[in-house]
């Protein structure tokens, strides 16, 4: 048998819903030919543990991407129940084929052959009714393939008997010992309904484990996401009304109000730097220590910088944290170099270079204007004469006050 190798995880947990589904269209058509022809039996169940072992890869890879992304498409909840309804048609098919062989079975009725084909429906259904989850403007047109999967499950209720004596054939009895045969088979039945009831109790609690930890995950994310920014508003504020304030335009508690409300404001104008930060810079699904450690990062920075009063940008903090975290999980292939170098690195330069060339014209202008209105100062310059209007001091203004009063005073004693 062909061991599948490990798969990586990765984000698109609608991609995998979809490989999962069509695994069981494929292992369900394997049934429906073991079925409809027993001769080859130990082949086609060895491909359907093929199968079996390959959705179960596809379920690990879906808990493992589910572990590492911080807001996947739906809830966690419903991700978690999807999979496991997938998960478990696969092995039902699988326990229904290998049930065939380790009973001996000679060949299947016409009635087993019959539910077989409805499954082979059923998962076709399913498969189909899956790439609508993608958009929300599709998951209306779910309810007919609902519709179309209860239908089909009435007419396996109506074909399978009210006895299980019509699915198969009495068993075979080519060995001396198959007298034994019937009780064996009976304690055998038992012990393997006890061991998938374990099996059940087993994936449900390890399902109630991964939910747990993924909520408790989610709550120490969103309290360091709500940390960042408190952060960074009044790292942000510091910078928008340090002018006003020292100008003296508005009083403090004004200006840090108008602030907030214009913050506020912004936040809810759009989602397109978000977007950008959280899905455009790095492709790949973080990891969640990955995305604790930029948090943490980005949040030190804006402190550091806030304190020693360093002028720096809180969004390029964070992008850089997310840049590193991304390279230390994922690898620097992770990265997208171009949306970085377009809606990041390219807007900086142009910005800095923009102001830098507005100030040296600014300069220019001013000490243009400042020798067109003084054209003395600008001949005096030219010529290399002296000013020939010197500016009486203060003190000569003084004294000739003070002796004009003398002088009147003495006009009064006389």
């Amino acid at each position: 048998m062909k061991v599948p190798k490990p798969r990586k995880p990765n984000g698109d947990f609608f991609g995998l819903f979809e490989e999962a589904a069509q695994n069981n269209v494929e292992a369900a058509k394997l049934l429906d030919r073991l079925c409809h022809d027993f001769s080859n039996a130990e082949n086609m169940v060895t491909q359907l543990h093929e199968r079996e072992h390959q959705g179960d890869e596809i379920t690990h890879s879906i808990y493992q991407s589910l572990n590492k992304v911080f807001m996947p498409p739906l809830d966690r909840e419903d991700i978690i129940a999807i999979t496991s309804a997938l998960d478990d048609v696969i092995d039902h098919i699988h326990e229904a084929a290998d049930a065939m062989c380790v009973y001996n079975v000679k060949e299947p009725t016409t009635v087993a052959s019959s539910l077989a084909t409805i499954i082979v429906a059923c998962t076709e259904a399913v498969a189909k009714e899956l790439p609508r989850l993608r958009q929300r403007r599709t998951m209306r047109d779910i309810n007919g393939g609902v519709i179309e999967l209860h239908r089909l499950e009435n007419q396996a209720d109506h074909t399978a008997p009210r006895r299980s004596d019509g699915l198969v054939p009495p068993l075979s009895r080519s060995h001396p010992g198959d007298r034994l045969e019937p009780d064996l088979r009976d304690d055998g039945t038992g012990d393997r309904q006890v061991r998938g009831h374990r099996r059940r109790a087993a994936r449900a609690r390890d399902q109630a484990c991964l939910a747990r930890t993924s909520r408790r995950c989610c709550r120490v994310l969103i309290a360091l996401a709500v940390a960042f920014d408190f952060i960074n508003g009044f790292h942000d504020t510091a910078n928008a009304v340090a002018t006003v304030i020292s100008t003296r335009v508005m009083k403090p508690w004004a200006a840090i109000v108008m602030a907030g409300i214009l913050n506020f404001a912004g936040a809810m104008s759009g989602t397109e730097v978000a977007k950008t930060v959280g899905s455009g810079i790095v492709g790949a699904s973080v990891p969640l220590l990955a995305i604790t450690a930029a948090l943490v990062g980005a949040i030190a920075w804006n402190l550091i910088t806030w304190y020693y009063g360093i002028p720096s940008s809180s969004s390029h903090a964070l992008i850089g944290s997310l840049l590193g975290a991304g390279v230390a999980s994922l690898g620097i292939g992770a990265v997208h170099w171009s949306v970085l170098q377009n809606k990041v690195v390219l807007p900086l330069v142009l910005v800095a270079g923009g102001r830098v060339h507005h100030r040296d014209r600014a300069d220019a202008a001013a000490r243009s204007l400042s020798s067109r209105t003084c054209p003395r100062r600008e001949w005096a310059r030219s010529s290399g004469a002296r000013k020939s209007y010197p500016r009486r001091s203060w003190r000569s203004a003084t004294e000739a006050t003070t002796r004009r009063r003398r002088w009147a005073s003495s006009r009064s004693v006389w």
